[in-house]
């Protein structure tokens, strides 16, 4: 048997963070991302959601979207984002967040923030706000790093610290220690139901769910 061709997609996501998940969970298939459209924001991810979705008529995309508190589930969130999804449209929602996809491979989170593994929550697609709970996990790491690169400043106004994508972007690119797709999605259905639609994908097959 010869090698499988690969398959060439289209991905459009919120921000960086969401654009180096992607990548890594491409990194499990045979897909190869031929563009990729970081938005740089949700609102704005969903305003161009039409243009993404007629393209779609011709090429495969795949969308990446945090359900947040937009939606009771990932179905209804959804319907409600495109009523008529195109022929190639393929749309994956992480419950409630990606933050909940990193923090659900629990030893390697707990290693990578050096804090015990206790902190790092069993099911943290239960989470009402996964990014809330991974930056008060980091102010008790042992790491320096994590403490003033994800923790935001005291009277800052943000949510996050000023490092808080470039450090969890490199626990997501995996590696020694780094994130591993195939074991969080144990404890996440929604990466486990992303996971199955891209290798249902890298086989030719459309989005079943």
């Amino acid at each position: 048997m010869g090698e499988r061709i690969p398959v060439y997609i289209n991905c459009a996501v919120e921000g960086d963070l969401d654009e180096r998940v992607i990548i890594r969970l491409l990194e499990c298939t045979d897909i190869q991302c031929d563009r990729m459209f970081n938005a740089g924001g949700k609102p704005k991810l969903i305003e161009r959601l039409p243009g993404y979705n007629h393209s779609a008529r011709f090429r495969p995309w795949v969308v990446l979207i945090d359900l947040n508190r937009n939606s009771q589930c990932a179905p209804a969130l959804r319907r409600s984002l495109i009523a008529k999804p195109g022929k190639f449209m393929t749309i994956r929602v992480a419950v409630r967040s990606v933050e909940a996809w990193l923090m659900a491979d629990r030893e390697r989170f707990s290693d990578f923030l050096d804090v015990p593994l206790v902190k790092i929550p069993e099911s943290p697609e239960e989470l009402d706000n996964p990014k809330e709970t991974l930056v008060n996990i980091a102010r008790s790491s042992r790491r320096k790093m994590a403490r003033e690169g994800i923790v935001p400043k005291h009277n800052s106004g943000r949510m996050t610290g000023p490092a808080y994508n470039s450090l969890l972007s490199e626990f997501v690119r995996g590696g020694k220690g780094g994130w591993r797709p195939e074991v969080a999605s144990r404890r996440s259905n929604s990466l486990k139901r992303c996971l199955t639609s891209l290798k249902r994908l890298s086989r030719g097959g459309g989005d079943a769910d």
